[in-house]
């Protein structure tokens, strides 16, 4: 619906929120962008090294194996 809505407006601030904690960018392919994230994350699990939440160190440090 046009004009000014509390959900529509609420869920723009969360999309924006997300982008920025993953780093990823609106205008780019956000399926290939997560897709990346998704093989980046996979390769640490295969090698054995640990895999955080990234994206919530930046507000809660995170330090648990996956």
């Amino acid at each position: 619906m046009p004009g000014a809505n509390p959900l529509k407006d609420g869920l723009a601030a969360l999309d924006a929120s997300v982008l920025t904690a993953y780093g990823f960018n609106a205008q780019q392919d956000l399926p290939a962008q997560l897709l990346a994230l998704n093989q980046e994350v996979a390769a640490k699990i295969e090698k054995g090294q640990t895999v955080t939440a990234q994206a919530c160190q930046r507000f809660i440090p995170i330090r648990r194996s996956w």
